[in-house]
Parts: structure tokens; sequence; C-alpha cells
């Protein structure tokens, strides 16, 4: 869920990541409530475009939304939400038990200490942190080890208030080319305001990614301006544009039996989840973060536990 930004027009944005939010029949009893929420906050609203190639059947979908401030702007609401100190741009390498805490040191050297931890990032990189593998019981590792991502490119192209965009729809599948799968004029997809600065994302098939993906982005980009020129052959050349890769996207094969999460030690607490645990949408992102939250209550609240005061940190 990752929204980007026009270096030269703040308001001209792009959803890179996901496009839209696709509830399915099968929770919508138990996850209605989130969706009235970030709908009544301003978040979200009804998708009102048509999606053409659109395969979903309106028996598991009922409705389609969007952000209109960007797919970013849900994962802001719930930190705010929170209350959450966040930290971006640290990456874990090791995590080790000193003591009943947990010492955690990034790429960069920095150190902190937690009486819980929390792992969601996705699995291959759970599994790369120094210190994990002690805590991971050969089942785990087995189950862990099984799962398997798809991956792609999404490459968002940003343009100047002034530009038009003759395109007929807001978004399209495409199922006969071999390098892209997605289009989306993503703020005719998002509802924005006419006067809002156009934009574009790209998004590449798997197997065009899998067979491409350790090209640097600035090999790649050129690849699939070339296939999008064929697709859209009067588009306007771009301000400016952006690639990125999703090694990891959508979950392929998750773990077995979809746990939720994994508690890998209870005292202190360290627990690992997301959507590899259940399957990759909202609602398998929404089903782990309950296990999450229900997992760490139970081992916190268990007799001889570590208290939870007001210096003990997540």
């Amino acid at each position: 869920m990752s929204t980007s930004r026009s270096p030269a027009n703040s308001s001209c944005i792009a959803d890179v990541g996901a496009q839209y939010i696709s509830p399915s029949s099968k929770y919508w009893k138990d996850h209605k409530r989130y969706i009235d929420e970030l709908s009544s906050s301003g978040i979200l609203e009804p998708l009102q475009a048509t999606i053409e190639g659109d395969r979903s059947s309106r028996d598991d979908v009922s409705q389609h939304w969007v952000a209109s401030l960007g797919i970013g702007s849900m994962v802001k609401y719930f930190f705010k939400k929170a209350d959450a100190q966040v930290f971006t741009g640290c990456e874990l390498s090791s995590l080790q038990l000193e003591g009943n805490a947990w010492q955690a040191t990034t790429k960069d050297g920095a150190n902190e200490t937690f009486n819980a931890v929390v792992l969601t990032m996705p699995v291959p990189q759970i599994l790369a942190v120094e210190g994990i593998s002690k805590f991971v019981s050969e089942d785990q590792d087995r189950q862990l080890r099984a799962v398997q991502y798809s991956s792609r490119y999404a490459l968002a192209l940003f343009y100047d208030a002034k530009v038009t965009l003759d395109i007929p729809w807001a978004a399209k599948y495409f199922y006969d080319t071999p390098c892209i799968r997605f289009v989306s004029v993503d703020n005719v997809k998002r509802q924005a305001h006419s006067s809002i600065a156009p934009s574009i994302v790209v998004h590449t098939s798997v197997p065009f990614t899998m067979e491409h993906v350790d090209l640097s982005l600035s090999e790649v980009e050129p690849l699939i301006m070339s296939s999008l020129s064929e697709l859209l052959p009067n588009l306007p050349t771009p301000a400016s544009t952006k690639c990125h890769r999703w090694r990891y996207s959508q979950v392929h094969h998750g773990v077995e039996g979809s746990p939720g999460c994994f508690v890998l030690c209870e005292d202190p607490p360290l627990l690992a989840g997301g959507d590899a645990f259940v399957h990759s949408n909202l609602d398998g992102c929404i089903e782990s973060a309950r296990s999450i939250s229900d997992a760490l209550a139970a081992v916190m609240n268990a007799p001889g536990a570590p208290s939870c005061g007001a210096d003990n940190k997540l």
C-alpha cells in the first residue's frame, strides 16, 4: 500500500502498489466495520469507474473501494489512530535475546531494546534476520520456506496539470501482452478533481518480472515504456517517472493452514505474521493482524509474563 508523489507537484500522486480494495463476501460480516470506519473517515470511497478486464466475481466481491488521497493514506490512518511512533527506512539485520528483552540492530548499526517484537515483512526477509533461526522450530522453518511470492514491477508516470490524457478507461487489465498486465489512469481511478495533474500506473506481468527481476530499474524502465507505447501510442511524454520493483508482491503460496501468525518465542514475545500467514489482500492482512493481536495478548497476560508498563516497547 504505497503512494508516490511527483517530485514537481505533491498533489500529483500514484498508487504504485495496491490499486483498490476488494473486500471478500466471505469476510464481509467480520470486516465491514473496518471498511465503514475508513469510509466515514474519508479514506475510502466506492470505486465508480469501470475496470476493463476485471475478472473478479460479483459473488466473491460486491464492491471495489479506492483511496481518494492514495492507498498509503490507509496505513497512515491506522498508525495515527494507534498513536504509534513510526520510523521508516530502518532495515532490521539482527535480533538477539538479551536477558528478558530483544536487542534489535539495523543494517546501519542502530540499536534498540524491545519487550516484544512482531515481524510482518515478507517471509524470506524474516528468515534472513540474524538470530531468528534459533527461535524457529523445524516444522515452522519447513512451512516458512515453502512460502512463495509473485514479483512485479510498477512504473508511475507523472504529468503536468495542463496535460490531457485521451484514454477511454480508468483502468484496464491486459492479458495478451508479455510485459504489461495492468494500466491505471490513477487520478481518474481515484475520482480525483479534474484540476489535479494526471498520473498513470503500469504493473508488469509476473512472467516478465521473473525473467527480468535482477535487472536494474534503469534497465527495466525502458522495456516497460516501450511496451506501454505500443498499447497507448499517443501517450504524451511524462514530466517524471518512478520505477519500483516489488520482489515480494502477492502471496502465491502461503503458510499451510493459514494460521494467521507464528509465536516464535513467548518470553519475551516474538511473533511473525502478515499476509503470507493467511492470503494476499486486505482481508488476509486484517485476519493476520487480529491473530497477532490475540496471540500477543495471550502471551503477555499469561502467568509469569513480563508486565507491560509505560516504559515497555513493542
